[in-house]
C-alpha cells in the first residue's frame, strides 16, 4: 500500500511540480495557460512550505537550500535585487561559520522559534480577548447561515475526509491540473512569469557581467598636464 502511495506521489510531483514538466508543457502546440500557472504555483508553494517547516524545526540546512533558490528567483526582472544581495551575503556568512557555530545557530533557531510562538500567543491574548464578543456574534451568524448547531464543532474541527472529497470533486470538475486542449477559460488567463527561469538567466546577462566583472583598469600617473582652452589651443597661444 505504501509503495503504491509513494509511486503515485512521485509521479504527481514529476508531472505537476517540477520546472522540467513546466518547460515541456510550454513546448506543446497549444498553450494551456491555466495548467501552466497551476504548475508554477505548485512548484513555488512547495518551496514556501519547505521553508516554513525548516524554520519551525530549526533545520538550518533546509533553510539554506530554500534560500539558494529564492536568491536566484529574486534576480528576475522587475524584482528587488537587494533581496538577492542580502540572501547572497547571508549564505556567504553561514558557509564561513565553523561547524560548532552552525550547530549552535541551528539549535538557537529552534529554541527562538518556540519562544517566539509562546510570546506571540501571550502578547495577542489581550487583543483577542477584546474582540471575543464580536467574534461570538459573528460565529452566531455563520452557524445560522450554514445550519450549524450552537453546540457543534464541525466549523472548528472540519472533517478531513470531507475536505479531501470537496477538493477531489473540484479537481475532477474543473481539471485545472490536467492538460486540456482548447480550454475555454484560457482566453481570459494570461501566463504568469517563471521567476526561477528568469532569474537563472541573469548570470549570463550584460548587467551581471558589468556588476561582478573585476575591473582590470590600472591608473597611470601622467604627470602635470598643461592646461588647455576649449578650442584645443594652449594657454600660451591664448596669451599671445
Amino acid at each position: 500500500m505504501m509503495e503504491n502511495f509513494n509511486h503515485i506521489s512521485n509521479k504527481v510531483y514529476k508531472n505537476l511540480f517540477t520546472t522540467k514538466a513546466y518547460d515541456e508543457l510550454k513546448q506543446k502546440s497549444y498553450r494551456d495557460t491555466t495548467l501552466e500557472n497551476a504548475m508554477l504555483f505548485n512548484r513555488d508553494a512547495l518551496f514556501y512550505v519547505e521553508f516554513v517547516h525548516a524554520v519551525k524545526f530549526g533545520d538550518i540546512g533546509r533553510v539554506v537550500n530554500v534560500l539558494k533558490v529564492w536568491m536566484v528567483m529574486m534576480q528576475s526582472k522587475r524584482m528587488v535585487p537587494k533581496y538577492a544581495d542580502a540572501i547572497f551575503k547571508t549564505l556567504g556568512c553561514v558557509a564561513s561559520y565553523p561547524e560548532e557555530l552552525s550547530l549552535l545557530i541551528s539549535w538557537g533557531g529552534l529554541m527562538a522559534s518556540r519562544r517566539l510562538t509562546c510570546y506571540k500567543s501571550i502578547r495577542t491574548f489581550g487583543q483577542r480577548s477584546s474582540i471575543m464578543p464580536k467574534a461570538a456574534i459573528g460565529a452566531g451568524h455563520v452557524q445560522q447561515a450554514f445550519n450549524i448547531s450552537s453546540l457543534g464543532t464541525s466549523h472548528t474541527v472540519p472533517n478531513i475526509s470531507k475536505e479531501v472529497q470537496i477538493l477531489t470533486e473540484a479537481l475532477e470538475e474543473y481539471k485545472i491540473q490536467e492538460y486540456i486542449i482548447e480550454r475555454p477559460t484560457n482566453e481570459y488567463i494570461d501566463p504568469r512569469r517563471d521567476l526561477l527561469g528568469e532569474g537563472s538567466q541573469y548570470p549570463n546577462s550584460h548587467g551581471a557581467y558589468h556588476t561582478f566583472c573585476l575591473d582590470q583598469r590600472t591608473p597611470v600617473n601622467l604627470g602635470i598636464v598643461e592646461p588647455t582652452v576649449a578650442n584645443g589651443t594652449s594657454q600660451e597661444d591664448e596669451d599671445e
